[in-house]
């Protein structure tokens, strides 16, 4: 009895307090189905798809740069109506930062981004080629880059790579600075100027458990399972 008290009021717990903190957990969504664009911005139908296409639009919650920056196309097959599912496209000079930081950047601290990209194009005349790619940034609040990386999503091709369709995703991992919020920036990552550097959608922030975390969790559930075993055989 004395042992089923300790495995109760101290194991049980330290199991329960572990399980939380073995896993990955959610810090940030963005699926920049929130774009809005006046209708005179928007488009005829992309080539291959049929989708409506948009330029000079705003996504809440960023900033953007660079020539009729923010482009869009709307894989609903809808123009752009609240709700829509919505791909953001970038070519030239175009940029998007995250205005405000993310309370995900504390010291040492483990963190990874994932997102969707793809490739892009608007008429038919700026298709993204195989050397085009988008860059991704993670900036600390005196905009310190805590990392970077260089996404390819290949060539343009109507019948395996038509926007998101390749299935691409892209991760990045960063250890925190503890240097205030953290932001992202998403822009051209080089390739021919005239054609759409990719396209990109899903983007989500999640922390990264420490190793040691998942030992001593699998540590107090072989515990427990040991324990449930002896109990058993009683």
């Amino acid at each position: 009895m004395k042992i089923n008290k300790i495995i109760m009021t101290t194991v049980v717990p330290m199991v329960v307090a572990l399980a939380s903190s073995a896993f990955a957990s959610l810090i940030y969504t963005e699926n920049f189905n929130s774009y809005t664009v006046s209708p005179g911005n928007i488009n005829s139908t992309q080539p291959g798809t049929g989708f409506r296409q948009a330029f000079g639009g705003n996504v809440p919650g960023w900033t953007s740069a660079g020539g009729n920056a923010v482009h869009a196309v709307d894989l609903s097959g809808g123009a752009f109506a609240p709700g829509d599912n919505v791909g953001i496209m970038l070519i030239a000079d175009n940029t998007l930062l995250l205005t405000t930081g993310l309370a995900a950047n504390s010291a040492s601290a483990l963190y990874q981004v994932t997102f969707n990209y793809g490739t892009a194009d608007y008429h038919g005349t700026s298709a993204t080629t195989a050397a085009n790619s988008i860059r991704f940034k993670v900036l600390d609040a005196t905009s310190t880059i805590l990392s970077t990386g260089l996404y390819t999503p290949g060539l343009w091709d109507e019948t395996s790579n038509i926007n998101f369709s390749a299935g691409n995703i892209g991760t990045l991992q960063y250890t925190g600075n503890g240097n205030g919020g953290v932001r992202f920036m998403i822009q051209s990552g080089g390739g021919p100027d005239g054609n759409f550097y990719g396209a990109i959608d899903n983007l989500s922030v999640n922390d990264v458990p420490e190793p040691s975390s998942i030992a001593l969790l699998a540590g107090g559930l072989g515990c427990l399972a040991c324990w449930r075993r002896t109990r058993c055989r009683l």
